[in-house]
């Protein structure tokens, strides 16, 4: 799925990492953050899905102008949720919103 923000709405990619918190059919979620919001969806569904069993790795971009700090504290509040978190390279910068869920479909991962 390919999504030009602002054009298109955020709230389908929300509702999509939120039901696959908890389908029993996803193995695995892996996103990237550059900046979230203070009550961020994304963070609890990541959180929610750890403590329903899956693996959840989540690359934290250390530099969001401004909001480093506040990276820190989400880094730490989902490590102690479980989730492996990933720091981005000094100096690099992502900034893409990239996920990637795979989920268990007969005898296939997809």
């Amino acid at each position: 799925v390919l999504l030009y923000y602002p054009y298109h709405t955020f709230e389908h990619v929300l509702e999509l990492l939120r039901q696959a918190s908890f389908d029993p059919n996803v193995l695995a979620i892996k996103i990237n953050i550059y900046r979230v919001a203070k009550d961020s969806r994304i963070i609890d569904a990541m959180i929610h899905a750890a403590h329903n069993g899956k693996k959840v790795t989540v690359v934290v971009e250390l530099q969001a102008r401004f909001d480093e700090e506040a990276n820190i504290h989400w880094a730490r509040r989902l490590t102690e949720a479980g989730v492996h978190v990933i720091f981005s390279a000094p100096g690099l910068k992502i900034h893409a919103k990239l996920f990637l869920i795979s989920r268990k479909e007969g005898d296939d991962v997809v």
